[in-house]
């Protein structure tokens, strides 16, 4: 597999820890934008030592005003299929947050997995399409903690490229609720890849304040 070039302004804004605090694990979330990806992102790694790759802060680094083209984002793509495989080889438990709509975008993801020895653990997050666009406007006000300009627009566009996984090992639902059943599922994975919950549904919660 050919391994795209990493610019050093992307290992720049990635402020990784200097040693990995292993052992190695890929954690993938998948949704469209404004499901609740990031926050349940920010809600693991608040717990736990994993380093998140998100397309969106990655995306800034490449492209300060990006246009979310095709071309844009397949380098986005590459360019963080390049940094999982170096920090899984290196051992950092990582979590990538990012849309991963399509089937093959996500084999890669496993093909990275499985070159570098590493468990894989694949998170479809979702919600009503009215709640994400609630969000997706407050975002739009600035009033998100994260990194994506992905709006309504955007939301829609990529609407139409969904291939929605056959299988996953956690589906999330942004729904009143609270968090700390999806997180204990993932924390589960991180502490020794166990599959025993491996295709559940849970609740992620997401009040009006908290906007992913």
């Amino acid at each position: 597999m050919k391994v795209a070039p990493v610019p050093h302004r992307v290992w720049d804004v990635l402020q990784l820890p200097p040693q990995p605090a292993g052992p190695a694990v890929l954690v993938v979330l998948a949704g469209l934008p404004g499901t609740g990806k990031s926050h349940l992102a920010a809600a693991v790694a608040a717990q736990r030592a994993v380093v998140i790759i998100r397309t969106d802060t990655v995306r800034k680094a490449l492209a300060p005003q990006p246009t979310y083209s095709p071309v844009e984002s397949g380098r986005v793509y590459r360019t963080c299929h390049a940094v999982l495989r170096i920090l899984l080889t290196k051992g950092y438990p990582t979590l990538f947050d990012a849309t991963n709509l399509t089937a093959p975008g996500r084999r890669t993801l496993r093909c990275i997995a499985r070159a570098t020895g590493v468990p894989y653990f694949l998170v479809w997050v979702e919600a009503a399409p009215a709640l994400v666009r609630e969000r997706l406007l407050r975002r739009g006000r600035g009033m998100s903690a994260y990194d994506s300009d992905a709006d309504w627009s955007v939301y829609r566009a990529m609407q139409a490229t969904v291939e929605r996984p056959q299988r996953t090992d956690l589906v999330v639902a942004s729904t009143p609720g609270t968090l700390g059943e999806a997180v204990a599922t993932i924390m589960g994975f991180l502490d020794g890849g166990r599959a025993e919950n491996r295709g559940k549904r849970v609740a992620l919660l997401n009040s009006p304040q908290q906007v992913a």
